[in-house]
């Protein structure tokens, strides 16, 4: 074999991207690697300049440009990273050489250039990029929770100590016989009971976190009579609110007695933290305590506005966080361990509310409003968070039309079922799973179906969630027609359905927390609409 053809040989073989060209830059040569690579044949490209094959212009920087033409001048080569396009526009990342061509005359001729591909390089590079920076991210955060721990237990050792110091003092005094008389000594012991009573709260404070971190607090729901929880609450901040001669005004409203669903025991621990930390931070002034009932909503709107030393907006958005304080010198001046609100957020969200903050800042007083499902007078509801067994509704008449329910949130579950059988219109029946459901379905035939999307599911379930559910429904002959109404937290859930099951108009989809009016009246329309059920 000549060594011409050796040459050659080694010029197609080779792994990288080899193009020859003038002095122009115009596209003498280039091997198999570069065919491959490019996609271009080496007919389609000959004689056509570098720069409007790879547009040199679009993907490399002038600088980068002058720097090249400067070492091929000096030193006749250059090497860099650039950027070149394929023949289907894909953008490759390339290590380029260039390297200045001689003849046998010592003559300029042209260019070899090498790119060799390294896209998959600089992209695993990128990731590991973004990788370190997540986890540096992370250990930041980590960091930062670390650090809020040890500032809440120094904080808390701190809190619990002070109290037991009370205790053990007064009781010490009491036992010396310091006291002069009876008085003194009920004073004392008085202090030591009152100190004793602060040491549960922060005992409790803790145990709730704990119990709330772990998942494990569960609540029993009832229909609570708001008027007569409030007429114990009342007693306990009126003697904190004269204490420092501020006043507390309440709303009442004129429609007279108020229903929440909640844990009553719970419920009352809401307000007394949300009132006691009003009067905590209030000097001057006092506290208004209003009541706002909006039944075509499904929930009750409880306000707490204070005149007190008010919250900077840039630290409102830490409050409701566990292990933290807006202001420690504040928290060390009143007491606590800052925990109160977060355990409150974790309680009112448990019982199917929601609460929100607002200030206009320091000195400007603070506004608190949370939110708790309504309640009637007809029943308790079941147990709570998390029940244990599906709860099914006695249909009162065998004829009227079956609603049939998912939901595993049993307040939302008891509205609904309240406020249909209220009507005398329809019997219902209700479930927590999906899985458990459908059998029934096919069974019962229903009228209407309401489903929750998030539903609990065992592991191996076959139905994970209410679209899974309508997925299944519509398989079947007999239920392709059965209107159904799905409710999610997420509207984009909501439209997926919709556009899922679009034709026929019956299947809808509510985004939580629903409008029980617009509810009552779709299933009402389902009602006046001929339903065809197909063999």
């Amino acid at each position: 074999m000549s060594e011409h053809n050796i040459y050659k040989d080694i010029f197609e073989r080779i792994q990288d991207a080899i193009v020859v060209v003038d002095l122009e830059f115009n596209i003498l040569q280039w091997n198999a690697a570069a065919e491959n690579k490019y996609g271009w044949q080496l007919s389609e490209v000959m004689g056509k300049s570098l720069h409007d094959v790879f547009k040199l212009s679009s993907y490399v920087d002038r600088a980068t440009e002058r720097e090249m033409a400067n070492s091929l001048a000096n030193n006749s080569v250059w090497n860099g990273e650039i950027n070149q396009p394929d023949k289907n526009g894909n953008l490759l990342t390339v290590e380029a050489f260039f390297s200045l061509l001689k003849d046998s005359e010592n003559k300029h001729i042209g260019f070899v250039s090498i790119f060799r591909d390294i896209t998959e390089k600089k992209e695993d590079e990128h990731l590991l990029l973004e990788y370190r920076q997540r986890l540096e991210e992370n250990n930041r955060r980590l960091e930062k929770a670390n650090e809020l721990k040890n500032q809440f237990l120094a904080t808390t050792s701190h809190e619990l100590r002070t109290p037991l110091n009370g205790i053990i003092g007064f009781l010490n005094l009491v036992l010396q016989g310091v006291a002069h008389n009876k008085d003194e000594e009920n004073k004392f012991l008085n202090l030591a009971l009152s100190s004793s009573k602060h040491l549960l709260k922060l005992i409790n404070d803790i145990l709730d976190i704990s119990k709330i971190e772990a998942g494990k607090l569960r609540l029993e729901s009832e229909i609570v009579n708001f008027e007569e929880l409030w007429s114990e609450v009342a007693g306990l901040i009126e003697v904190q609110t004269n204490e420092k001669g501020i006043y507390l005004h309440y709303t009442a409203l004129p429609e007279g007695n108020v229903f929440v669903n909640a844990d009553r025991a719970r419920c009352k621990q809401v307000l007394l933290n949300l009132l006691s930390n009003a009067v905590k931070f209030t000097n001057e002034g006092g506290i208004t305590f209003t009541v706002e009932q909006f039944p075509q909503r499904g929930y009750v709107e409880f306000s707490v506005v204070d005149t007190g030393i008010g919250i900077p907006k840039t630290a409102q958005h830490r409050l409701f966080k566990m292990f933290a304080q807006v202001d420690s010198l504040l928290g060390r001046q009143s007491g606590g361990t800052g925990l109160g609100l977060a355990i409150t957020k974790s309680l009112v969200e448990k019982m199917g509310g929601v609460i929100s903050l607002e200030s206009e800042g320091i000195e400007k007083g603070t506004r608190v409003v949370f939110r708790l499902p309504i309640g009637t007078q007809k029943e308790k509801l079941h147990t709570a968070t998390q029940p244990s067994a599906p709860q099914h509704a006695t249909p009162t008449n065998e004829q009227l039309p079956l609603i049939y329910i998912i939901e595993d949130d049993v307040m939302y579950s008891t509205l609904i079922r309240d406020v249909f059988e209220d009507s005398g219109a329809y019997r219902i029946h209700s479930v927590t799973t999906a899985d458990e459901a459908l059998p029934e379905i096919i069974e019962m035939k229903p009228f209407v179906i309401l489903s929750d999307y998030a539903l609990p599911s065992a592991s191996g379930a076959n139905l994970s969630n209410g679209f899974d559910l309508l997925k299944k429904i519509r398989e079947i002959p007999a239920l392709t027609r059965t209107p159904f109404i799905l409710m999610s937290g997420h509207s984009d859930i909501c439209r997926e359905v919709e556009e899922f099951d679009g034709e026929g108009n019956v299947t809808k989809a509510f985004v939580k927390p629903i409008d029980i009016h617009q509810l009552v009246q779709t299933v009402k329309n389902f009602s006046s609409e001929p339903v065809t059920e197909h063999a």
